[in-house]
Order: C-alpha cells, then sequence, then structure tokens
C-alpha cells in the first residue's frame, strides 16, 4: 500500500483539477489539444533526454548510427 500511494495520488490531484476546471471555465477542446501537441509533448520529451545519462561509447554508436558490439 506504501509504494502505490504514491502513484495514485499525484494521478487522482491531477484528475480532480481537470474535473473542476471543466466544471468551472469553458475550455476551448482544440486549444488544449494544441497545447498538448506542441507545448506538452515535446516538453516531455526534453525532459526525458535531460534525464537520460549516456556513455561516450553509446552516444558515439547513436551519433554515427552505428549498432552496439555484443559479443557471442
Amino acid at each position: 500500500m506504501t509504494a502505490l500511494l504514491p502513484a495514485i495520488v499525484p494521478v487522482s490531484l491531477i484528475i480532480l483539477i481537470g474535473f473542476l476546471a471543466g466544471r468551472k471555465l469553458s475550455l476551448d477542446p482544440q486549444t488544449l489539444s494544441q497545447l498538448g501537441v506542441y507545448i506538452l509533448a515535446p516538453a516531455l520529451v526534453a525532459d526525458g533526454l535531460y534525464r537520460t545519462t549516456l556513455s561516450v561509447q553509446s552516444s558515439f554508436g547513436l551519433l554515427f548510427g552505428l549498432q552496439p558490439f555484443t559479443a557471442s
């Protein structure tokens, strides 16, 4: 239960905020979808890239399109 609670509370708060905003504010669905596509999705990708650590070997492999070496 202790591991599940930190995962459920933030999601529940986001759902609650969205529900309350939908009831109190007149939100345009097209504007919200454009916000998600043009702002939030690139921000999510940038955050994922920022938090990722790569080794020098992996970086060169990605940069030059090389396959990782695996010994069989």
